[in-house]
């Protein structure tokens, strides 16, 4: 260690030192740059560096003193250097891990920000429908107390939000539903977390609107519910289709009330009631049902028309319901004309008689009031049946069959009035359609034929005409009253055809007897009010009086009191009409009806009938006063006066006595056949007497 070296060596040895010095200040740079980018350099390389540094620096300033050799100095710096290179390897893996590793942190910084963004699009997108939509939406907590509500809903409620926060969620209820109602839907809402249905809500204004509520429940991981949304709609425009809907299945059109469909619910729902209330109170206590058909009213149509018809009937209608008790009381149109009426409160059966013969009274005088149609004043009547659960019918087609039935008798018996369904009206019924079917072949079989009642001049006692009678030879039955049958041909639209026929047979059996040379007589003809209001009348006439040769002075038609009043203004239109064509016309049964002095006054006649029923009541002093005045104001109508139903001497002399001007009764002569009629024509020929005094 003392060798001294040489100078030579010395010098390449400083060199080699300056060559290291210089790469140990790139090698210091190096560590230095990496240490100040990755932090990564190791404590313990840092201080070999510094011990190798020193050393350095020792050697400068101790040249003279050094004593390693070169090949130690050599080995030195060759460990050093590959120390330095594992150092930088070390170093390069850990900067390419961390680098790998800001790599993966970054991406998954730009996937959290890729879904960030995401989130906050869905958050404004779903401010977006909350505010824009349409429906009303509402967020609770888990106590239904109101957190937030949309512009829609404050549209809906008229509430902002400021007045809904803190409010329970059915604040603004109707007060419509019950308890029950919304327990079933909390109810709903704990078990299947959803409900949904129709309600009715209160608006601010306090106005009520019908909605459609949806409610689900929000809920944590752990399942326990924290919100529920709500979305409340505007359920109106779909409500009111509903029930446009349901009025249509149920109700009217025409009239607005009730309709078949209906009314069999309620009848049928009200027959239940009634059992239920026999079975616990052990009382007799049923429901009545009324069935009311206007008489005629076919004629209204074919005089007015169909719109008119209508008309009437509508307000038929409301005439009806002034005198019901709407909220238990079902007056409902069944069908045409026909309208029935259920008496809603259940009664003993004493009370349910004298309710309904109270009410169908009322009905009646109500409809003695003209109805007017297109400004001319018209006069209906109608026929009620009324039948009474149980004795009546137990089930609801057992009711109404023979509430039906009892309105036919009531039909049958003269119309205008009212009758109670009785049992025998059941062999009536069957009896009524059996006639029905037979009376459309009676034409074409034959069984039709005319009967001839003469009438008489008061003071001459001579025949001057004789009235056409229809009667009908059933082949089983025999003979069948028109009192029976004359009605249901009107009531099956057969009475038009029949009449047709009766004037013109009746029109060729006077002419016949005039070609037979026996004196003309006046053959009269009652009309029926569908025959008289038909528009085809004056054509039928003319064609009628043409083909048999008939002159037209010598037939009278006969028009009821009602029939004529039922139209007064048309009849004042007709008659004019009929006079033109040289017809003598009457009015039949006088006396029955309502006239109106005024009207007889405008109507052109020639002939008043008084009704037989005031003859028979000649015994007492008011009917002698009543026929009395009406003779005198027919005479000073300039009208002629024929009295029917004279039956006794009595009768005849005080007619006679009080002017009465032609006369016809069984006390003369019954309705025979034409035959017969030829005899009294041929006595009157012969000069010998007709009347047997």
């Amino acid at each position: 260690m003392t060798q001294k070296i040489q100078a030579p060596k010395l010098v390449a040895l400083q060199t080699r030192l300056e060559q290291l010095a210089c790469k140990n200040a790139d090698l210091q740079a190096t560590l230095d740059t990496i240490s100040e980018h990755h932090d990564l350099v190791e404590k313990d390389l840092f201080n070999q560096l510094q011990c190798v540094k020193q050393s350095l620096e020792h050697l400068k300033l101790e040249k003279s003193d050094l004593e390693i050799s070169l090949e130690t100095i050599t080995q030195h710096a060759d460990v050093f250097e590959q120390e330095l290179l594992l150092t930088q390897n070390i170093l390069e893996q850990k900067v390419q891990e961390r680098t790998h590793e800001l790599e993966t942190n970054n991406q998954f910084l730009q996937q959290e920000i890729k879904k960030r963004k995401h989130i906050e699009a869905d958050l404004q997108l779903a401010a977006s429908v909350f505010d824009a939509s349409n429906d009303g939406i509402i967020i609770t907590d888990a106590n239904t107390t109101i957190l937030s509500v949309n512009h829609a809903y404050t549209r809906l409620t008229g509430y902002t939000l400021q007045e809904s926060m803190g409010q329970d969620l059915h604040f603004t209820k109707s007060g419509r539903h019950d308890f029950e109602f919304f327990q079933n839907m909390t109810e709903s809402l704990l078990c299947v977390g959803y409900w949904s249905g129709e309600i009715w809500s209160r608006r601010k204004t306090e106005d009520i609107f019908p909605g459609w509520l949806s409610i689900s429940a929000v809920k944590d991981k752990q399942d326990r519910i924290t919100h529920y949304i709500a979305i409340l709609s505007d359920n109106t425009d779909q409500r009111r289709s509903k029930d446009r809907i349901h009025h249509l299945c149920y109700y009217d059109a025409l009239t607005d009330l009730p309709n078949r469909t209906l009314f069999y619910e309620r009848l049928q729902q009200s027959l239940q009631r009634a059992n239920r209330n026999r079975r616990t109170k052990q009382a007799k206590i049923g429901i009545t049902v009324l069935f009311i058909d206007l008489d005629n009213f076919k004629a209204i149509n074919d005089v007015f028309g169909h719109d008119a018809g209508d008309t009437l009937l509508a307000e038929m209608g409301q005439r009806i319901q002034h005198h019901i008790a709407p909220d238990s009381d079902t007056l409902a149109r069944l069908s045409g004309d026909e309208f029935t009426l259920l008496l809603g409160d259940c009664m003993l059966e004493q009370e349910a008689v004298q309710s309904a013969s109270e009410l169908a009274g009322r009905i009646l005088d109500n409809l003695h009031e003209p109805f007017i149609l297109n400004g001319d004043e018209v006069f209906i009547t109608a026929s009620i049946g009324i039948a009474l659960s149980p004795q009546d019918g137990k089930t609801m087609l057992e009711l109404l069959k023979n509430a039906e039935s009892a309105g036919y008798n009531a039909k049958r018996n003269g119309r205008n009035q009212y009758q109670f369904f009785t049992k025998t009206l059941n062999n009536t019924a069957h009896r009524r359609l059996m006639l029905q079917n037979s009376l459309r072949r009676a034409l074409e079989r034959d069984q039709l034929t005319l009967y001839y009642q003469p009438q008489w001049d008061t003071f001459t006692q001579k025949i001057i005409g004789v009235e056409a009678l229809l009667r009908w030879q059933h082949p089983e039955l025999g003979a069948i009253s028109p009192a029976e049958f004359i009605p249901i041909a009107e009531d099956a639209g057969l009475i038009l055809p029949i009449s047709d026929w009766v004037m013109r047979t009746a029109c060729l059996q006077n002419k016949q007897w005039q070609r037979q040379g026996y004196q003309p007589l006046r053959m009269a003809i009652n009309l029926s009010a569908q025959q008289f209001h038909h528009d085809n009348l004056l054509h039928t006439l003319k064609q009628t009086l043409t083909s048999t040769g008939l002159d037209a002075r010598w037939l009278e038609l006969e028009i009821t009191e009602t029939a004529a009043m039922r139209f007064a203004d048309k009849t004042v239109e007709m008659l004019q009409d009929l006079k033109k064509i040289g017809v003598s016309l009457a009015i039949d049964d006088f006396g029955t009806g309502y006239s109106s002095l005024g009207y007889l006054r405008q109507f052109r006649l020639d002939m008043l009938k008084i009704d037989g029923s005031f003859i028979a009541d000649l015994a007492s002093e008011s009917g002698k006063a009543l026929v009395m005045a009406i003779i005198d104001m027919a005479h000073n109508l300039k009208l002629k006066v024929i009295a029917e139903g004279i039956e006794t001497p009595q009768q005849m002399s005080f007619l006679h006595q009080h002017r009465c001007d032609f006369v016809q009764g069984f006390l003369f002569h019954h309705p025979v056949p034409a035959a017969e009629i030829n005899h009294l024509l041929q006595k009157a020929v012969d000069e010998q007497p007709v009347l047997d005094n």
